[in-house]
């Protein structure tokens, strides 16, 4: 496949920007009038960019289902760490599985490719159907935690982006394509107790294990002995909100609480609310928050 056609349908990080304060500000004034174009330049500003600068990472992304552009005929992003792979058939069929289980469950994807080469696909959704996958590809000597953690921050960016501009995406969602509505889980809006027993365990676990690190939807679903995401996907529906923010929103919410009631250092809350280091903790409580948690503690102790 040709680069010009790989342009067309992904957006990657423009690195000559990342220096320039006026991207994020650029993006604000174009909300109002946001189409197809703005829309992958917006998630390339205040997406892409910011996690590079947190992470060092690059992201691509790429469109799904948009009109004119089914996603059985999109080829698959290209990705500055697949740069050495010659051969664009490797990543097709992995990219149409990450496609199909998108459609299916528009949760979080992962794989380990036959380059060794841990890959990540992080969906964009509004209505409860995937407008656009965020593709992150880590080097073979990066372990599969710290993998994890750099697709968690990417996922909370990708569902900051989300909750502000929910209404205009959600305008945007091709006629006939919305998500029926028992579907179009919203993180603002969970539903009822679940009924069913998995969900049910997978919460308690939640509970049980907040505070250590490992604990990510794939080794709960190790500890459920089943497939994570057919369990991501009957967690979205019977919680209404999708098992991965659901962890890293309680967390936030323990962190926070530590933060205020207890004078511990941040390594403490850190460690205790289930962040592997300070340093990771301080990225993803900024991101979540917008504050530093010496920020917060002190917002919150002198209002």
């Amino acid at each position: 496949m040709q680069e010009d056609q790989h342009a067309n349908m992904s957006s990657s990080v423009d690195f000559k920007r990342l220096k320039k304060p006026s991207s994020a500000s650029k993006a604000r004034g174009r909300r109002r009038k946001l189409g197809q174009k703005d829309f992958f330049a917006d998630l390339s500003d205040l997406i892409a960019e910011r996690f590079m600068r947190i992470s060092g990472l690059a992201v691509v992304v790429a469109p799904v289902n948009w009109p004119g552009n089914p996603a059985d005929e999109s080829p698959p992003p290209l990705h500055p760490q697949c740069a050495d792979c010659t051969d664009i058939e490797t990543c097709r069929e992995p990219w149409q599985t990450h496609l199909a289980e998108l459609e299916h469950c528009p949760e979080v994807h992962w794989h380990r490719c036959d380059r060794n080469k841990m890959c990540a696909v992080v969906p964009v959704v509004a209505k409860g159907r995937c407008l656009a996958a965020c593709k992150l590809v880590c080097p073979e000597t990066m372990g599969e935690s710290d993998f994890e953690r750099n697709v968690e921050l990417l996922d909370v960016l990708v569902e900051n982006f989300v909750a502000r501009e929910g209404d205009l995406l959600a305008r945007m969602i091709p006629e006939g394509k919305a998500a029926p509505a028992d579907e179009a889980a919203s993180d603002d809006m969970p539903s009822a107790r679940p009924t069913h027993p998995k969900v049910r365990r997978a919460i308690e676990h939640i509970n049980q294990h907040l505070a250590e690190p490992t604990m990510t939807v794939a080794n709960i679903a190790r500890v459920l002995e089943m497939n994570s995401t057919y369990l991501a996907h009957l967690f979205s529906q019977q919680v209404g909100t999708r098992m991965s923010r659901y962890v890293a929103v309680r967390r936030m919410e323990l962190a926070k609480k530590l933060l205020v009631d207890t004078d511990s250092k941040i390594k403490r809350v850190a460690y205790e609310s289930g962040h592997a280091n300070a340093d990771w903790f301080s990225q993803v409580f900024h991101a979540h928050t917008g504050l530093t948690p010496r920020e917060y503690r002190r917002r919150m102790r002198s209002s």
